[in-house]
């Protein structure tokens, strides 16, 4: 699972990546060694420094640790336990939600009955989150 987030105060974007890369390493290691080396060369403490700092994100890697001030009050609330995950994180990218609940609102607006809109909308859905999955 991915989650991220995003700071306006600083312009910056946060990225924290879970155990999907060492998921996608098990399903690949026997298929090809290159993967190995490669997700090996990643998780190297050194190389996931250099690769937050520079993308101003956070790793999973021991030892690894996010060190710009900016982040300072973030880290704290990290560690508190207070991040919240997006929606966005649970379906595939590319699965416009937000202009879908966009339509339904102007369906609101314009007194489509709520079973026709509610209907409507979550066909949608269905169709366009297929439509996401065929596409990966």
């Amino acid at each position: 699972m991915r989650i991220s987030i995003s700071r306006q105060a600083c312009g910056k974007s946060l990225s924290f990546v879970s155990d999907n890369i060492y998921a996608r390493y098990q399903s690949y290691r026997i298929q090809n060694p290159t993967n190995i080396k490669f997700v090996q060369f990643l998780l190297r403490p050194e190389n996931s420094q250099i690769y937050i700092d520079r993308h101003y994100s956070f790793s999973t890697v021991d030892g690894v640790t996010q060190n710009d001030p900016s982040f300072a009050g973030l880290i704290e609330i990290m560690k508190e336990g207070r991040i919240s995950d997006f929606p966005d994180h649970y379906y595939p990218a590319g699965f416009d939600l937000a202009s879908i609940l966009t339509d339904f609102a102007r369906n609101k607006e314009k007194h489509i009955p709520d079973e026709k809109n509610i209907t409507a909308i979550l066909a949608r859905c269905d169709s366009e989150y297929e439509e996401c999955l065929k596409l990966r």
